[in-house]
């Protein structure tokens, strides 16, 4: 199934003007078809939408919160309240954004999770749902030791964070194959924006670790 969506490209003599390009949802392909300036369609914004929303959620959020655990970041006690407000907050917005692109595929009649962008992002959905509620029926940890199924819980929780803002980050990359959207060089200003920000989440990490030896 095909649907238009806009494109920029630069022409000869000017910074750019939009074309229309066909988004091919079955092989993910993107082939350029007419010139002139051309609106957005709904479709279109909504699919902008989705990008913005996904980009601040998983690109920016959800691996704020994770460090805010995993190095402690600020007073004892309030690194959790901090983390669990950061994620919720991140998490709020990418359900926000898989619920406007499946509006959005749905109005178009056309097929859902039929490329490997939106197959990826149903599983990272899915392990980013399940963080706080299996964060409610985590085992709590016994006075001066960790049981058995607190230290499982953990490693549950954990490893399922991580493995979701891996993929949720391979996943904008991969979306820049279904074309771009709205603004001259849109793809590539927002690969330089979400590098400057994971090297700044980076810088942070490692400065609050060195002087917190005791971070898990």
């Amino acid at each position: 199934m095909r649907c238009v969506c806009c494109n920029r490209h630069p022409k000869a003599g000017s910074i750019g003007g939009p074309v229309a390009f066909n988004l091919n949802f079955e092989t993910s392909g993107a082939a350029p078809s007419t010139g002139g300036n051309v609106p957005l369609t709904p479709f279109q914004s909504h699919v902008w939408t989705h990008a913005l929303l996904m980009t601040i959620a998983w690109g920016f959020m959800v691996p704020a919160g994770i460090l805010i655990a995993r190095f402690r970041v600020g007073a004892q006690g309030l690194w959790f309240k901090m983390h669990r407000a950061v994620q919720c907050l991140g998490i709020t917005l990418a359900v926000a954004g898989f619920a406007v692109i499946v509006a959005a595929v749905s109005n178009e009649s056309l097929a859902h999770f039929a490329v490997s962008h939106a197959k990826i992002g149903l599983a990272i959905m899915v392990f980013g749902v399940l963080q706080p509620l299996n964060a409610f029926i985590r085992p709590h940890p016994a006075e001066g030791h960790k049981p058995f199924w607190r230290m499982l819980w953990e490693t549950v929780h954990k490893g399922l964070g991580y493995v979701a803002v891996l993929l949720a980050l391979f996943n904008i990359y991969l979306a820049f194959d279904l074309g771009q959207v709205a603004s001259p060089n849109f793809s590539s200003q927002l690969v330089h924006c979400h590098l400057y920000a994971v090297r700044m989440l980076w810088c942070l990490g490692m400065y609050t670790l060195s002087g917190n030896e005791n971070a898990f």
